[in-house]
């Protein structure tokens, strides 16, 4: 008998934690080992606890699991092997809103969405298998890596609509401009980004899905009625804020700044001398963080809220400023270079000797 899958945990891993990060870092060659970017220490980043959770769960479905992981990594890879011609639609889609068809289910079964009651519900798999779907051909037909997809405007912002149009209230008539205006906004911006997309480092262009996206929430989110944040407060991955990917270090500060300087001479294929170069540009990132952990605690102490999404974006800035730094600092070959600009993820640092410690993420 086929194990049910919790709805909730299935998109909320899939679009805000990032099972995709997951189907990517198994990425290997032909020996089976795994591919790592600059940063990537085993023993320094994680992957996040609700997409760990929801490898275990599609493990425990034995076949069927096997086959949809599968299947998640084969439309992962036929993105990236066509990702240079990326950035225009195939095609005109019946609807602005991708995921209008399943609105209605997603609304009808939102009890069943964050947790276990539905599992062996027929509609709750069948909504699932329909999601599944989607995700795919949306990532192939805008040329993203699931990487990208689940920090896109296609991804949270419109299955919320969807839902909200799906549901007994649905918007009205100045809402609906608003939010048409909103995927009009999303697809400009999107075509803006990727016609200056050669010149963006992976991190950049992350940062700029990541704007694109919580703007288009917190639009959202401030244009709701009472009643429609009802519904939205009843499913907890909508109301998750938007997650930038970061990798998490923590320890003290020798030792934090130890494993960030041995990830990138490792992920650059630097050597001993390019590494002794790059100390003080490691030393200087952690100061720069923690100045800016420091000024959040000033404002938060001051009763100002800082946001996830502000936190996401200060650090994205940072390793931004710090990945020109290395290119100034060291000289890089071409592959060198070249992997420099494939860095997709930010930093996330806990110190915790006392010299600066940072805000550990967010649950």
């Amino acid at each position: 008998m086929t194990k049910g899958i919790a709805m909730g945990v299935v998109i909320g891993a899939l679009l805000a934690a990032g099972l995709f990060r997951f189907v990517e870092s198994r990425r290997g060659g032909g020996d089976g080992g795994e591919k790592k970017p600059p940063g990537a220490s085993a023993g320094a980043a994680s992957i996040s606890p609700e997409a760990e959770a929801l490898r275990k769960e599609i493990a425990a479905l034995g076949e069927e699991g096997t086959k949809l992981l599968a299947d998640l990594k084969a439309a992962d890879e036929r993105v990236a092997a066509a990702k240079g011609g990326a950035g225009k639609p195939v095609a005109k889609k019946s609807s602005r809103n991708p995921w209008a068809d399943i609105g209605p289910k997603m609304y009808k079964l939102r009890a069943k969405l964050d947790n276990n009651e539905g599992g062996m519900d027929p509609e709750v798999q069948e909504l699932f298998v329909e999601l599944i779907d989607i995700m795919k051909k949306l990532s192939e037909e805008y040329g993203m890596g699931m990487e990208e997809f689940q920090i896109s405007p296609w991804g949270l912002p419109m299955i919320l609509l969807a839902m909200l149009d799906g549901s007994e209230a649905k918007p009205d008539a100045e809402q609906a401009g608003r939010y048409e205006k909103l995927m009009d906004d999303a697809e400009a911006d999107w075509k803006a980004l990727m016609a200056r997309k050669e010149e963006l480092t992976e991190l950049e262009r992350q940062r700029e899905l990541f704007r694109m996206t919580s703007a288009e929430m917190d639009a959202i989110r401030s244009s709701l009625t009472p009643e429609q944040r009802a519904i939205m407060e009843q499913v907890k991955f909508l109301n998750r804020e938007n997650r930038f990917p970061a990798r998490y270090y923590s320890g003290t500060r020798e030792s934090v700044a130890g494993t960030i300087l041995l990830d990138w001479k490792e992920g650059l294929k630097l050597d001993d001398a390019s590494e002794t170069a790059l100390r003080p540009v490691v030393d200087d990132y952690l100061r720069s963080y923690q100045a800016m952990e420091d000024d959040f605690k000033r404002r938060e102490a001051a009763g100002q809220k800082v946001s996830s999404t502000e936190r996401a974006m200060a650090q994205a800035d940072l390793m931004i400023a710090a990945q020109k730094r290395v290119t100034e600092t060291v000289r890089l070959s071409e592959e060198q270079m070249k992997a420099l600009r494939e860095w997709d993820h930010a930093i996330n640092v806990t110190i915790d000797d006392g010299s600066g410690a940072a805000i550990p993420p967010d649950d």
